[in-house]
């Protein structure tokens, strides 16, 4: 990579540049200007060539320049700024429908992208790790800054690896706000993670899940009919198991509206035992005489 500026001598800046970009970048850094809170790099594109996106076709026509801003990996807590001079080329298959096309750097970053590969890598680690508000907090720390429902779309475009399908799988309704419709929680309960989160809990959604992907010997559900009946459907030899948590949740309910039907007779009974209390706490009392006699004690 070639590195020139006015300011600072070639050899100086290649000593700061070199290593910090991959080699494959294809583009000239030409100026670099540093501030306080960030750091800018203005650079050229050094492909000879560009090729289509849609019919792969070398061009070298070039139509028109422009300039593309990217955000970069940050230098000892200070903000780095692409500013690159890239070209629009002409597309050298008539046949093809997209006659003019903007060059791609993919070693550098991806097409409209307004960040470079490797800190949108690092921006998912961290949304990963944290979500959302919490880690745009650290984002901004760390000179990267982002807010948080870009850094929840990034994590939803980038979407999940697909895990195994677990040997015990535990089921559950999931709510996702108040006065929303509920979803479905998958659970590998070996592994104690979650695996999926499926919109909708009723039976059709938990039916499609387990058809696409056999295997599964043990099922922990609620005593919900849906899930029951999908399980049933769907995976016919696994085993299905009330979880202890739905099962004390239905004891603890039924004791209470059993007891809630005879209220009456459980006050009746309260108030019984105090009379019984309050007239043995008055009732006289025997004592035992040097003797050995039985003498009555006088009432209080």
């Amino acid at each position: 990579m070639k590195i020139s500026s006015p300011h600072l001598p070639n050899d100086l800046l290649e000593g700061l540049i070199k290593g910090l970009f991959p080699e494959d970048a294809c583009f000239q850094v030409t100026h670099i200007e540093m501030t306080s809170e960030e750091v800018t790099l203005e650079g050229t594109s050094t492909q000879p060539e560009g090729w289509c996106p849609l019919c792969s076709e070398p061009a070298s026509r070039v139509h028109s320049r422009y300039e593309r801003t990217l955000q970069d990996l940050p230098w000892s807590g200070k903000r780095v700024r692409l500013s690159l001079h890239v070209r629009r080329f002409f597309c050298a298959n008539p046949c093809c429908p997209r006659q003019i096309f903007a060059e791609r750097l993919p070693a550098l970053t991806e097409a409209q992208a307004r960040r470079t590969s490797r800190l949108r890598d690092a921006l998912l680690d961290i949304g990963w790790a944290l979500g959302g508000e919490a880690g745009a907090r650290l984002c901004r720390k760390q000179a990267m800054p982002v807010c948080a429902a870009p850094l929840l779309a990034q994590l939803r475009r980038a979407g999940v690896d697909e895990l195994p399908t677990p040997r015990v799988l535990g089921v559950d309704d999931w709510g996702f706000q108040q006065k929303h419709p509920t979803g479905t929680l998958l659970v590998d309960l070996e592994q104690h993670r979650p695996i999926d989160v499926l919109l909708g809990s009723d039976e059709e959604v938990l039916t499609q899940w387990l058809n696409g992907h056999a295997g599964v010997e043990v099922i922990v559900r609620d005593r919900g009919a849906s899930y029951r009946k999908a399980a049933t459907k769907s995976a016919p030899h696994a085993q299905q198991v009330l979880d202890r948590w739905h099962v004390l949740k239905n004891l603890g309910e039924v004791i209470q509206k059993t007891l809630a039907q005879h209220i009456d007779v459980l006050r009746q009974a309260g108030q019984q035992v105090k009379i019984d209390s309050q007239q043995t706490s008055f009732a006289p009392t025997e004592s035992v005489s040097p003797d050995g006699k039985l003498v009555p004690s006088p009432a209080t």
